[in-house]
């Protein structure tokens, strides 16, 4: 049986290549990627637009921690499908009401939206953070008939941290589930109908790698730190720890075993220091089209944007994919 180590480094050897991801994306990505260049207003979310109503349902527990709760917003009429966002904050800060305006701004376009907050570092670490999206997920499965939106799609998406736990969730369902979920969840199917990471890290081990912009970050997060440049009290990451809770990885895997990937739509910005486009948007781009299809793999990365792109994205192709989505 060949591991996932190998199929990693497999993969890694091939995403790191400049001439293979030039060549990759010219052959593979070319019909993925969306225009960014010389968009009219109207391609532009509104900058004055923010997502701030009241929600429909507020503070539902979806577990027994104090951090397991999520907030239900319901649109006006029928819901399209239901997009759970999980907020930014490096996996240790924030909440539930810091909601992306691209993705709130769905909410006017008939979705619901469920807000979704969880346990942070250095309480817990990865494993408990990745069961809690997976709790999440089951959770809002159980309850979308009685939040009446009984059918469409069912989405997950994320900034920053939360792009990382939206790709994570929807590239190894039910793979970190928790072992005390409750039989009425754990019926639930984890997996789900479309993923958006508006700069979700996908490649941890490249952190790793020393003195890179957010490594302490990424260490906290897995509770180990890399052995180029130790952390200490953290003990040194164990081969493969760093893999197993890297979206790529999952996505490589997927494709191995021929799993088919929902769609995605991923937007990283040019000039972010923090998440790179080309470690953390190319290669998860690149490794995911084989298993979704390049026509359910959009990628955008965002002329002369940091790491806060939302209103820079290109709103026109990002509504057409969530259209596209609704319609599959």
């Amino acid at each position: 049986m060949v591991s996932l180590r190998s199929r990693v480094v497999r993969v890694r050897r091939f995403a790191v290549s400049g001439l293979v991801i030039v060549v990759a994306l010219g052959l593979l990505l070319a019909s993925c990627m969306v225009n960014q260049t010389a968009l009219d207003p109207a391609d532009r979310l509104d900058p004055g637009y923010t997502f701030d109503p009241e929600p429909s349902i507020g503070r539902v527990r979806y577990g027994p921690d104090p951090q397991h709760h999520l907030d239900v917003f319901a649109p006006a009429g029928d819901a399209l499908g239901i997009v759970m966002w999980f907020h930014s904050g490096g996996w240790g800060s924030g909440d539930q009401t810091n909601v992306d305006a691209l993705v709130g701004s769905l909410h006017d376009r008939g979705w619901m939206i469920v807000t979704v907050d969880y346990r942070f570092v250095p309480d817990v670490r990865a494993p408990e953070i990745a069961a809690d999206a997976d709790r999440a997920i089951r959770f809002v499965r159980a309850h979308r008939d009685e939040w009446n939106a009984p059918t469409g799609p069912v989405i997950v998406a994320g900034g920053s941290a939360g792009g990382h736990i939206a790709l994570l969730a929807a590239a190894a369902p039910g793979v970190f589930a928790g072992a005390n979920l409750p039989d009425e969840l754990r019926s639930q199917d984890p997996h789900v109908d479309g993923v958006i990471s508006l700069v979700g890290p996908s490649d941890l081990p490249w952190y790793l790698t020393g003195n890179v912009f957010g490594d302490e970050m990424i260490e906290n997060f897995l509770g180990c730190s890399g052995a180029v440049t130790p952390r200490l009290p953290l003990p040194t990451c164990t081969p493969g720890q760093a893999e197993a809770f890297s979206p790529l990885s999952w996505a490589y895997f997927a494709g191995y075993v021929h799993a088919t990937l929902p769609p995605v739509f991923l937007a990283y910005g040019e000039t972010d220091a923090l998440v790179p486009p080309a470690s953390q948007g190319t290669p998860i781009a690149l490794v995911w089209q084989r298993s979704a299809g390049p026509e359910w793999t959009w990628y955008a990365i965002v002329q002369g944007e940091g790491h806060n792109l939302t209103y820079g994205v290109n709103s026109t192709a990002f509504y057409e994919w969530v259209h596209r989505v609704t319609e599959r």
